[in-house]
């Protein structure tokens, strides 16, 4: 099952767009003006202050339902769009404010992060050696996950390209840093420097808790499974850590951080035999690729 599993998702969480209540005047003749609009002032801008460090285009997706791209520069402001198989599914567009490495977005159109619509309203750059990227402010445990995960890879010489460094992504990165060497690690906000490892931490599975039902978007149910893990502050584990069991691909979030222990959580779907329940021993690791 597991091979089928994720495009079958993706086109049953697809058609529930056609579901969605979105606001019209996004998908205006007018919207779409004003849009080509001020992408072709932030294109002109950004090619008339080369080297600015954050101005660009960015794009983050799966090449199927999630392809976001964002324009950006300091004094035209940004436009956001989100296509997918069923064509564009949201925009927006406003002024984009720059306060002690936070940028904040304003929005033209009501902004609701929900289902095939929404973007962040602050981000901050993330600096990897020549590669640029964007990273909401609350995404950033997320985006140390990646690295420690190796989704996102160390680059530098001749190595091949792997398509998740340029072409397809979780993070919205500058389109075509991809292709450019980085060097040391990536420059997140210090409060989270600590998060990115240079070894991996490994830990195992000593207690199983409580197994709990929650309702998705759709006709399925999602499981979240409790578990106590031997690792805690001692090893480096912060909130929000993702942990990983290769053999079934499965990926535990770290929720609550002890001394020498840890709490976190598997989320499956309810009907998902690939991954089976987590058991006691199970060896995990922050190091999946």
């Amino acid at each position: 099952m597991k091979k089928f599993l994720l495009p079958f998702l993706s086109l049953l969480l697809v058609s529930s767009v056609r579901a969605e209540t979105r606001d019209a005047s996004k998908f205006t003749d007018e919207a779409e003006a004003a849009a080509k609009q001020l992408r072709e002032r932030i294109q002109a801008e950004v090619a008339a202050t080369p080297g600015h460090p954050w101005a660009g285009e960015y794009y983050m997706g799966d090449g199927l339902g999630v392809n976001v791209s964002v324009w950006i520069a300091p004094k035209a402001g940004y436009v956001f769009h989100w296509h997918g198989c069923l064509g564009l599914y949201d925009r927006n567009y406003g002024a984009v404010t720059e306060s002690n490495g936070v940028l904040r977005l304003s929005f033209t159109f009501p902004n609701e992060q929900k289902g095939f619509q929404g973007i962040a309203g602050e981000f901050v750059l993330v600096p990897w050696g020549e590669r640029r990227y964007l990273i909401p402010t609350g995404e950033l445990a997320e985006f140390c996950n990646s690295y420690n995960s190796g989704r996102i890879k160390f680059r530098s010489g001749h190595d091949e390209l792997d398509e998740l460094d340029f072409g397809r992504g979780r993070h919205l990165v500058r389109v075509n840093d991809g292709y450019k060497k980085n060097s040391g690690l990536p420059e997140v906000p210090e409060a989270w420097r600590n998060c990115l490892l240079a070894e991996p931490i490994t830990a195992a599975i000593i207690k199983i808790g409580e197994t709990t039902r929650r309702p998705s978007r759709m006709d399925w149910e999602f499981l979240d499974h409790a578990v106590t893990l031997d690792a805690g502050k001692d090893k480096g584990v912060f909130k929000g850590m993702g942990f990983y069991f290769k053999k079934h691909a499965a990926t535990f979030t770290i929720t609550e951080v002890g001394e020498t222990t840890s709490q976190a959580v598997l989320t499956r779907f309810g009907d998902d035999d690939s991954t089976p329940p987590p058991k006691n021993g199970w060896q995990l690791t922050t190091k999946l690729w």
